[in-house]
């Protein structure tokens, strides 16, 4: 009948500045009671609380202690799979192959390009050599296309023109009325000899240099690729925090994060200072973000057990524990071993270059499959503070169904608006706000 009805929760996080008994005054609330058209107040009774030192906290698994936040450089491995440079070295030997297959296809079409024309050559050659004890005729025409195919095969001027000059006299000799004796035949077989081995000396000479370039080229275009990735230093945290201002240390630590979500040890230092603000939740958020980053981490698995997390880490955790970035950095050396098998078999047309690059490239499509389903897989989100209420609809003008506790967690399902539709570990499905929340 017109009536709204609902629920309005007020939360303060309260941080002890020294250890003893304190109590928490009453606090009252202010409130205008239509139906009376006066102002009413509501109080609490007052809290007494007895504050111990961090370091004496006692838990139920019997640890009594974080522990303690890392200083110094951080890890590199996340940071530089998350670099743009990153995706832009792996392109370096994928072009490198294509100019390859491109150098290789324009020579193709030439007798004497390269170790197989000179070997192509040389073979003919070793033909000519016996014929010369042959059809004079068929030795001359044999003789004339192949110094035609060398002078096709070097750049060099000066052979050049011997091999014209030798093409032109043995051509006429091959019209001459008469044959030359065989002790002519020889000799020509002889200077026939001289050129083509001149030509492929010369070919030989020009195509090492070639493929020094091309090795020079590969290694200066990789080492600029790297070295012009940085990555920044993390924000030592260490100051602030063992002074005490786990505040000041949490603000910095979350630019930070924001900055270089890559940044394991970041991750992991704000969590430890949200557990000392007494914000449970947070820190559980943190030290699952860093535990995505560094799945095999000692101090990390520590904690979490410190505060019960055990399924909220289970949302995170895969059956082996390999991070994304580890991931990719295997995708991406095995992306450079195809290549360089591609590019063997392109030069030496190898079959077991061919082979091993096939099963490389496999092991690297695998890879790059567990990263794509990793960052595609349902989102999870735990609670923020000390719980976050859950609703049956996405609206608060009802009261609360339950809530996500510390150290649990919820897959998403929906979302609408500023509200998300979670999973629970007990398959059931409820409402939470997105501020409540932190997404893993």
């Amino acid at each position: 009948n017109g009536v709204i009805g609902g629920v309005r929760t007020f939360s303060w996080v309260l941080v002890p500045r020294r250890a003893g008994a304190i109590e928490i005054p009453a606090l009252e609330y202010a409130w205008f009671d239509p139906a009376d058209e006066q102002y009413r107040s509501a109080a609490t009774a007052p809290v007494r609380l007895t504050v111990t030192p961090a370091a004496q906290i006692a838990t139920a698994g019997g640890d009594t202690a974080l522990a303690p936040i890392r200083t110094g450089r951080p890890g590199i491995l996340a940071q530089m799979t998350h670099s743009p440079w990153f995706i832009a070295v792996q392109a370096l030997p994928l072009i490198l192959l294509v100019v390859l297959m491109l150098a290789r296809r324009r020579h193709r079409g030439s007798a004497g390009s390269g170790r197989q024309g000179r070997a192509a050559l040389l073979e003919r050659l070793a033909h000519l050599e016996a014929a010369a004890h042959g059809d004079a005729r068929t030795f001359y025409s044999t003789a004339v296309s192949l110094l035609e195919d060398a002078h096709t095969s070097t750049s060099d001027a000066a052979v050049q023109a011997r091999c014209d000059a030798l093409a032109i006299r043995l051509r006429a000799t091959m019209y001459a009325p008469v044959m030359p004796d065989q002790a002519a035949r020889t000799r020509d077989c002889d200077e026939v000899r001289a050129v083509v081995h001149d030509a492929c000396a010369v070919r030989g000479e020009y195509s090492k240099p070639r493929g020094r370039r091309s090795t020079m080229l590969t290694i200066a275009l990789a080492a600029a690729g790297i070295l012009s990735w940085q990555t920044s230093a993390a924000a030592d945290p260490a100051a602030d925090y063992l002074r005490g201002n786990f505040a000041v240390a949490a603000a910095a630590l979350n630019d930070r994060v924001m900055d270089a979500p890559g940044d394991a040890a970041a991750w992991y230092n704000l969590g430890n200072s949200y557990y000392r603000m007494g914000d449970p939740g947070r820190a559980v958020w943190g030290w699952l973000r860093a535990l995505e980053l560094e799945p095999r981490s000692n101090d990390v698995a520590h904690n979490l057990h410190l505060v019960n997390a055990g399924r909220a880490a289970a949302a995170v955790q895969t059956w082996f524990p390999v991070s994304a970035a580890e991931l990719a950095l295997l995708a991406a050396l095995c992306w450079w071993l195809a290549l360089l098998c591609a590019a063997l078999f392109v030069i030496r047309r190898q079959p077991g270059a061919r082979v091993a690059g096939i099963l490389i490239g496999t092991a690297c499509v695998t890879a790059l499959l567990m990263v794509a389903a990793r960052r595609a897989g349902p989102g999870a989100v735990v609670p923020f503070g000390t719980g976050a209420d859950l609703y049956a609809a996405p609206t608060s003008r009802m009261q609360p169904r339950g809530r996500l506790e510390v150290g649990d967690a919820g897959v998403i399902l929906k979302r609408e608006g500023e509200w998300l539709l979670l999973r629970l570990s007990d398959h059931a499905e409820a409402w939470v706000r997105t501020a409540d929340v932190g997404a893993l």
